[in-house]
């Protein structure tokens, strides 16, 4: 298997320029799939690198995950970040099972030069069906050390192994999202949420062992981060300004120019330390 993912690595990176935005985000092609990575400058990049894998939402495209703020992090903390695409452009829905050898294939070509991956440092989070994704794949592949995401819950159970650990996870959750509350079992967005929480601790505790209140806003009700301690190589850390265990002024799936959307930076400088 690994054999046949190498030959799939012969990847050609061109530069795309992204309106708008004084940025460089290079395209590469593995297994037939674009992917686009985002280089800080070069002169105050560590080698070799940590790396972000953000995965954008349904229906969605890779840039639309641009200008969030990852860029910043990136040249403040010098990793890189990258985007990867779904095999069906704005599908409902990531491939789950299907594209672990995408995964894998993606993050063994970016250790080339020039990217040079660092394979103990790589990360993967993502929005909404992006971040069920990202949970999926940091219990099922050892390729990322870290993942999180930003209002998703775990999807696709049947596909789990839960018999493996997983790896450290932050969940950003905004209770009053109509997504979550339309797509919960029965029990409605409460029980989504547990069902995540259970799911992610399910070889650990559930209970949390510290809780911090974070400040509110006229956007944000209320916001409060839950740490999880460590059980064997997975901990739960709820980390939240205004999404997770956060309650916002009004139903909202983190549009754009919703506050809490400029945490996502924060969040991606705190998955590489």
């Amino acid at each position: 298997m690994f054999a046949f993912l190498l030959d799939l690595c012969n990847a050609d990176a061109t530069v795309v320029s992204t309106p708008g935005l004084d940025v460089r985000h290079e395209m590469v092609t593995v297994m037939g799939r674009p992917a686009y990575i985002y280089r800080p400058n070069q002169t105050v990049m560590k080698r070799p690198s940590a790396g972000i894998f953000v995965l954008h939402g349904s229906g969605g495209v890779p840039s639309d995950m641009y200008g969030l703020g990852f860029e910043d992090a990136a040249d403040a903390n010098s990793f890189l970040v990258v985007y990867p695409a779904m095999a069906s452009s704005r599908a409902d829905e990531w491939g789950y099972t299907s594209d672990i050898p995408y995964f894998e294939a993606l993050a063994h070509f970016l250790t080339k030069e020039p990217y040079r991956l660092d394979p103990e440092r790589a990360f993967v989070c993502g929005h909404s069906a992006g971040g069920s994704m990202s949970l999926f794949l940091q219990n099922e592949m050892d390729v990322f050390a870290s993942g999180g995401a930003v209002e998703a819950a775990v999807g696709h159970l049947e596909s789990w192994n839960m018999s493996k650990s997983g790896h450290r996870s932050m969940v950003i959750w905004n209770h009053a999202d109509p997504v979550l509350e339309e797509y919960a079992p029965n029990g409605g967005e409460p029980a989504y949420y547990n069902l995540t929480i259970s799911t992610l601790r399910r070889h650990g505790t559930q209970t949390y062992s510290s809780r911090t209140p974070l400040p509110t806003s006229a956007s944000v009700v209320s916001a409060e981060i839950l740490t999880y301690l460590q059980i064997l190589r997975q901990s739960f850390r709820c980390s939240v300004s205004g999404a997770i265990l956060a309650l916002t002024n009004g139903p909202v799936h983190l549009g754009r120019a919703l506050e809490p959307l400029r945490h996502w930076f924060l969040f991606s400088s705190e998955m590489v330390r």
